[in-house]
């Protein structure tokens, strides 16, 4: 919409860039992305340019007129390029850290960028394949992309809830909160090069903001902020890994995980400008370099949080004592859902260990590091440079592959250690289940003697009563003797009481 502001004297470049951003938006759509420049509702956050010629001492644009100079530079190349000057070998460097939509157009209109490389970018996860006419791919020296990790506080008043992670304008991160205060993610580093006659070359480096944000989904409540500032993560085991820089008097030099990509970056080639050759991919040193810092850095912490994890599983878990049910219930529960939630970290730090393994393995194959055919100029510093490179890298997957086989093998003895406490418990519930079975039955023959000693003693009284009864008659005298005039009193008395006392005692029986 803004076009004729950036080409106000050049219609030719005005449409050409319109025509770009139509079909930047198309592809976007194809693609999926929800977050890129030529979105309809894009929110453009601040970006940051510079423009560095390795031909001439490395030093960049000054401040403010990025855009201005930048499009001088291209149009004058490529009327160069169209007139076909040999001129003098040119070699620059484009950083860039965000995207602003003006100078992708102008990127991907006067360097034959296609907005695929920029889309990507803003996608992250996307794989972007670079193949010619012949179909056969470009390789490292035109494209390729790396994922470096990140680490974000989240402030102590977040609530709960589903958010997405944007750095400046790039999407990195959906989820739930899950109570953790801090939240890791992945940003990226993109790189592009066009090669031209004599050794010239143009390389286009994008980097994500080192600034990030949350933005909250929907809620119900108006009043919940629908965006929350993240601050740079500081893990209680910082101290474990720590970066200094040779010949520096500068004491308050930041670590890899406190510092913008490109600021790092830019600093570095102002200061000591790399040395490069006929492939572009040789510029990349510096970049390359501030990636492997920042994923050394991540590992040596992913390995102390991986120490303290299986360290405290070993020596701090409970093994459930089993006693009487009753007694014990409520704190075997207790136990078995710690088990399990500690079960649950481990394959969430296994995952996490598997995921990042994955993202060296394609670094290294993209800085071609597997390979042995790529050597700047046959000169030994680039070969030892080369092979330093080589060496770093390899140690970090080595890490990441230790980690991971630990983690396996503790898991592996962690679900040992279950199936014996399982067994264990197995078996004092089936000694619990024999002690109530004992005294169930010592129960049952108290029970049996009573009901031996109530007919014994039945049998004893329908003996007795009788004999009672006839005694009893020959025991009396005067007028209740037997034959006198008052015997029938005796009848009228005992006989109702006898009979009912011999029918209780049998109902009982």
């Amino acid at each position: 919409p803004d076009h004729d502001t950036f080409w106000p004297d050049n219609e030719d470049m005005e449409e050409k860039t319109k025509a770009y951003a139509k079909r930047a938006a198309a592809v976007a759509n194809k693609m999926g992305a929800v977050y890129h420049p030529w979105a309809e509702d894009a929110r453009h956050s601040p970006w940051k340019l510079r423009l560095f010629n390795l031909e001439r001492g490395c030093r960049g644009l000054p401040s403010g007129n990025e855009f201005e100079t930048m499009r001088n530079l291209l149009l004058s190349w490529e009327n160069t390029r169209k007139e076909g000057a040999v001129g003098e070998r040119s070699r620059y460097v484009i950083l860039l850290e965000d995207l602003n939509p003006r100078i992708a157009e102008l990127l991907g209109v006067l360097l034959e960028i296609p907005p695929e490389f920029f889309l990507s970018h803003c996608i992250g996860s996307n794989t972007l394949s670079v193949v010619d006419k012949q179909l056969s791919k470009g390789g490292s020296s035109k494209y390729w992309k790396a994922a470096v990790p990140q680490n974000r506080t989240l402030p102590r008043e977040t609530k709960l809830g589903r958010y997405e992670l944007l750095c400046g304008s790039f999407f990195r991160w959906k989820g739930s909160l899950d109570g953790h205060r801090h939240v890791s993610f992945q940003s990226y580093v993109s790189y592009w090069a066009n090669s031209y006659r004599n050794g010239s070359w143009i390389a286009v480096i994008i980097t994500d903001p080192h600034p990030s944000r949350l933005l909250l989904f929907p809620a119900s409540s108006p009043d919940d902020p629908k965006t929350i500032h993240l601050k740079t993560h500081e893990p209680p085991y910082k101290s474990q890994y720590r970066e200094i820089v040779l010949d520096s008097t500068n004491d308050d030099f930041t670590q890899p995980h406190e510092r913008s990509i490109f600021d790092a970056v830019a600093e570095a080639y102002e200061n000591i400008p790399p040395k490069s050759d006929d492939d572009p991919f040789s510029a990349t040193y510096i970049v390359r370099n501030r990636i492997r810092a920042l994923w050394e850095q991540d590992i040596f912490w992913d390995q102390r949080v991986i120490y303290e994890t299986v360290y405290r599983n070993v020596w701090s878990h409970q093994i459930s004592q089993s006693s009487p049910a009753s007694e014990n219930f409520e704190n075997r529960i207790a136990i078995n859902n710690q088990a399990m939630t500690e079960y649950q970290q481990l394959m969430r730090r296994q995952q996490i260990i598997r995921n990042n393994r994955h993202s060296i393995r394609a670094i290294i194959h993209n800085f071609r590091l597997s390979d042995t055919y790529y050597s700047p100029e046959k000169t030994s510093k680039h070969g030892d440079y080369k092979n330093e490179e080589i060496e770093s890298w390899k140690f970090l997957d080595e890490k990441l592959q230790y980690a991971e086989e630990s983690l396996k093998d503790h898991m592996m003895m962690y679900s040992t250690r279950s199936t014996m406490e399982e067994t264990y418990e197995a078996k004092m519930q089936s000694w619990e289940s024999m002690k109530q079975t004992k005294e169930a039955n010592r129960q049952t023959a108290a029970a049996n003697r009573m009901a031996r000693s109530s007919g014994q003693l039945t049998k004893i009284a329908t003996i007795i009563v009788p004999c009672t009864f006839v005694a009893s008659i020959f025991s009396m005298g005067g007028d209740f003797a037997a034959g006198e005039s008052l015997f029938y009193v005796y009848w009228i008395i005992s006989v109702p009481i006898t009979v009912g006392l011999l029918t209780w005692i049998l109902h009982e029986d």
